[in-house]
This record gives C-alpha cells, sequence and structure tokens, in this order.
C-alpha cells in the first residue's frame, strides 16, 4: 500500500511527528512521559508514532484537533526533500 502525496506515513519519529503538529520536539517528550500520546518503543531512546493514534489522544485529551497539515510540514514529516524555487541549469 503506497499512501498518497498528502498522506503522512503510518509511523513516524518525534522530529516529524513535531513537525507535522506544529509542536516542538520536548513537547512530544513530555507527552510520551506523562503517556498522553501512545507510542511504539522500538528501543529505549526511540519511540514510532502512529499519526491518527496521536490526534485522536490528543483530541480526547484536549478536546482540539492538530493543526491541519501544511505542504512543508508534511515534506518534513515524510522526509521529502523541499522544492527549491531555483532550478539548475
Amino acid at each position: 500500500m503506497n499512501p498518497t502525496p498528502n498522506t503522512p506515513p503510518p509511523l513516524l519519529k518525534k522530529k516529524p511527528l513535531a513537525a507535522l503538529l506544529g509542536v516542538s520536539g520536548r513537547t512530544i517528550d513530555t507527552w510520551v512521559a506523562q503517556r498522553i500520546i501512545p507510542y511504539l518503543a522500538t528501543s529505549p531512546r526511540m519511540h514510532l508514532f502512529d499519526v491518527e493514534a496521536v490526534r485522536s489522544a490528543l483530541h480526547a485529551r484536549f478536546g482540539v484537533d492538530a493543526r491541519p497539515v501544511s505542504g512543508s510540514a508534511l515534506r518534513c514529516a515524510t522526509n521529502e526533500p523541499p522544492q527549491s524555487a531555483f532550478m539548475p541549469r
């Protein structure tokens, strides 16, 4: 199953998730420590996050939806290179 261009991958690391939600990496760390958001611990120092499960948890906890995904946050979350305004000659 290939995700569509505007769909984030099913599991993200901390930094792409933070960019997708518009928060800092430290906020993600705090939410993990307080068990506010669900995560998969692949090792003691690495966690993976299901985007939809995180959004649902944030909605249930805070009663608001995460901010909508912008194109730049989505590219950061999927590790796609940014599109440059300058074209090589």
